[in-house]
């Protein structure tokens, strides 16, 4: 919620979206749209599309290697992942959940911000959240919680 708050902070800022306005009114419709876009990516690219392709959406932490090795698997995951029976897959779960997310937005955004870039802006934004995701899982999440085991091999 605090992240939702601050990016409807910084759109409102901005005047993003302007037909959604100013105030608290336009700063409302903003953070709704914020949550509704978070939503329904989560549902689609963590559950349906998971469901349908039998793909596993979970991040898997490598925890050992190079810098370099770690990064290109923090960035890789957010394209490829696994399947259900275990074999690498292009990561359509959440490259489709993303496209999908983003046409679910030409519902609720201002007229004038509707259309094919809204999608395309969408699913760049979450795709870009995900590999940022991603780098933080594998290079922070040690240093944040005592849940990750000290000696991990892949």
């Amino acid at each position: 919620m605090i992240g939702v708050g601050f990016a409807a902070g910084l759109e409102q800022a901005n005047n993003s979206y302007p037909g959604y306005g100013q105030g608290a009114a336009g700063y409302s419709k903003r953070f709704a749209a914020k949550f509704v876009d978070g939503r329904s990516s989560d549902f689609l690219t963590h559950a349906v599309f998971p469901s349908l392709f039998h793909q596993d959406p979970r991040y898997y932490y490598q925890g050992s290697g190079s810098f370099k090795s770690r990064f290109i698997h923090a960035v890789g995951s957010a394209f490829v992942t696994r399947s259900d029976s275990g074999r690498t897959m292009p990561n359509y779960s959440f490259l489709l959940g993303d496209m999908c997310s983003g046409a679910l937005s030409n519902l609720y955004y201002p007229p004038a911000n509707r259309g094919v870039s809204l999608v395309f802006n969408r699913a760049a934004v979450g795709l870009a959240g995900r590999v940022g995701g991603n780098l933080i899982r594998e290079f922070l999440s040690k240093r944040l919680t005592t849940n990750v085991p000290r000696d991990v091999r892949p």
